[in-house]
C-alpha cells in the first residue's frame, strides 16, 4: 500500500535507477533494525521435526552467518547491477534499448484461458482478460487504460493475445489510443501470438498500422490440440498468415520459444505447409505462405517491427552482416525437408559467433 506509490513516485522524479538505491538502503535499515530488535520466534530452541514434514525451519541468525545465502545475495545483486547498469563499450548501441512494454491481454488456448467467442469443447466458458475487474467490461477497459499509458509515453505496446474475442479487445484499445494520440512517427504496435484474428480486426490492424507477430512454428504440433479443445474450423484458421499478409498487415514469425525449440527452419517449413506434427496433410492449406514471404517474415519485416529496417533485417551495403550459412540450399530443399538443414555457421555484425565444427 505504501511502497507501490511510492516507488513509483521516485521513478517519475527521479529516474528508475533511484528506485534500485531507494531499496537498497530500506534493506539496510531493515536488516539493521531486525539484528538489534528482532528474535527469531518464540522457542528457545528448534522445534522438533513433524512427521513428514522434514526440516522445521530455518534459524533466521544462522542463515545470515551462511556462506551459501550471502553468495547468493551477492551473486543475484552482481547479475542484476551487470543486467541493468552496465553496457560493455563495445556494444552496438542499437541493440541493447528498449522499444516497449509488453502487455498480457488473455491466456492461451491450451489452459482454456485465450478469451474466445466460442466456448471451449469441454463446456469450461469462453476463457477471459488475465486483467483486474469483477466483469469483462472492466477489464477490458484496464487494457485499454494500460495502452493508453504506453502509447503516450512514446513506447511501442507488444500485446500478448491469443483468443478471437481478446483480439478484438486489444485492437478496439490499440485503435482509440492511436486515434486519440496521433504520431508523426508510427508508433508500429504489435499483436504478439494473434492465433485467431478476424477478417474485421485484420483490417483495422492494417488500416492503423498495428503488426502481429505470429508463430507457424508453434502452430505446428498445437493443431490437433486445437481441433480438440476448441473445433477443426479454429484449427484451419490458426495463426492466419495468408489472410493477415493479403490484409495488408506487416507480419512477423517468431518461435516463441522456449514454449518450443527456437527453430526458424521449422517455421519456414511449418507456414509454407501447415502441416501438422502427427500428421503431414494441410490444416488451412489456404493460408500457406511462399518461400520468400516465409523468410521476409521473420527477417525484414522483423527488423521494421523493431523500428531498425534502416540497419539490419536485409542484405546489403551499409546493413550489418547478421546472416546464416546454411548445408543446403534453401531455395532448392523440398519443404518438409528445410527443417533437416544444418546451420553450418552463424555471423553477427560479420564476426562468427557459431560453427557447425
Amino acid at each position: 500500500m505504501v511502497a507501490r506509490p511510492a516507488l513509483t513516485w521516485v521513478a517519475q522524479h527521479h529516474g528508475w535507477r533511484a528506485v534500485f538505491a531507494v531499496l537498497a538502503v530500506a534493506g539496510a535499515v531493515w536488516l539493521a533494525l531486525w539484528l538489534t530488535l528482532g528474535g527469531v520466534g518464540p522457542y528457545a530452541t528448534a522445534p522438533a521435526p513433524r512427521p513428514g514434514r522434514g526440516m522445521a525451519g530455518v534459524e533466521l541468525r544462522g542463515m545470515l552467518r551462511s556462506r551459501t545465502w550471502w553468495a547468493c545475495v551477492v551473486g543475484m545483486f552482481a547479475m542484476a547491477w551487470g543486467a541493468h547498469f552496465r553496457v560493455p563499450e563495445s556494444a552496438d548501441p542499437r541493440r541493447p534499448r528498449l522499444l516497449g512494454v509488453k502487455i498480457f491481454a488473455d491466456g492461451v488456448p491450451a489452459h482454456g484461458t485465450a478469451w474466445m467467442n466460442r466456448t471451449y469443447a469441454d463446456g469450461s466458458g469462453h476463457g477471459g482478460l488475465c486483467l483486474h475487474g469483477d466483469t469483462t467490461a472492466e477489464q477490458a477497459a484496464e487494457l485499454a487504460e494500460m495502452v493508453r499509458t504506453v502509447h503516450a509515453a512514446g513506447l511501442q505496446a507488444g500485446i500478448h493475445v491469443t483468443g478471437d474475442r481478446a483480439i478484438e479487445a486489444a485492437v478496439e484499445a490499440l485503435a482509440d489510443a492511436l486515434r486519440e494520440q496521433p504520431r508523426e512517427e508510427a508508433a508500429r504496435h504489435s499483436l504478439i501470438h494473434c492465433n485467431f484474428p478476424s477478417p474485421a480486426a485484420l483490417h483495422t490492424m492494417a488500416e492503423l498500422g498495428i503488426g502481429a507477430s505470429m508463430n507457424p512454428g508453434l502452430r505446428w504440433p498445437a493443431s490437433d490440440m486445437i481441433t480438440k479443445i476448441l473445433d477443426a474450423d479454429h484449427a484451419e484458421r490458426a495463426f492466419p498468415l495468408r489472410s493477415a499478409l493479403a490484409a495488408g498487415v506487416r507480419t512477423t514469425t517468431g518461435s516463441d520459444a522456449p514454449c518450443v525449440a527456437p527453430d526458424w527452419l521449422r517455421g519456414l517449413s511449418s507456414a509454407m505447409l501447415r502441416d501438422t506434427r502427427d500428421d503431414s496433410s494441410p490444416v488451412g492449406p489456404a493460408e500457406r505462405v511462399s518461400l520468400a514471404e516465409a523468410v521476409r517474415s521473420c527477417t525484414a519485416t522483423a527488423a521494421w517491427q523493431d523500428h531498425a529496417e534502416d540497419w539490419k533485417g536485409t542484405l546489403e551495403p551499409g546493413k550489418v552482416a547478421d546472416l546464416c550459412v546454411l548445408g543446403g540450399s534453401l531455395l532448392n530443399t523440398p519443404p518438409p525437408e528445410l527443417p533437416t538443414l544444418q546451420v553450418d555457421m552463424t555471423l553477427v555484425e560479420g564476426e562468427v559467433v557459431h560453427t557447425a565444427q
